[in-house]
């Protein structure tokens, strides 16, 4: 088992000790093999670094983050995630919008019933933008280890 082994570096870069991996099926083929052994393709004479998928695991703070951004943006507050992941001006640019949506909803006496509809899609559509942003901050783990070092 051993010596199908490859090391994957932290970029996720194929990196096998003595061999080359085949760009079709990624097995590792033997130092100067011009075919894999696998599949028969043919192997590149020098190889170029691939790049491999590795799951980002979601740490607690990331489901967190999940939770008060998902949950009560319905209900048109907006921000709490991005203030978790330590986004504070998105976190307070988006609350500031929260906050003007909420009195013009419910604080404005004498609001059409088409003005409310428009504050309401309104409300919808930055749901959509704020959560796809605070989903792709989770997602993207290089991006919370240059926050990290930025944090320090």
């Amino acid at each position: 088992m051993k010596s199908k082994a490859i090391t994957i570096n932290d970029q996720g870069i194929l990196a096998p000790e003595n061999g080359l991996v085949c760009s079709v099926c990624h097995d590792v083929s033997p130092a100067g093999s011009q075919y894999c052994a696998h599949c028969g393709a043919a192997l590149p004479a020098v190889q170029q670094p691939q790049t491999l998928l590795v799951p980002h695991r979601l740490t607690a703070r990331d489901y967190v983050a999940l939770a008060f951004g998902l949950i009560p943006g319905p209900v048109n507050v907006f921000g709490l995630g991005h203030l978790v992941m330590k986004k504070w001006s998105r976190g307070l640019m988006y609350l500031t919008i929260s906050a003007v949506i909420l009195y013009v909803r419910w604080f404005t006496p004498g609001i059409s019933e088409k003005a409310i509809l428009i504050v309401e899609l309104l409300g919808f559509a930055i749901y959509l933008v704020q959560s796809l942003e605070l989903l792709g901050l989770v997602m993207r783990p290089d991006v919370q280890e240059k926050d990290k070092g930025r944090d320090q």
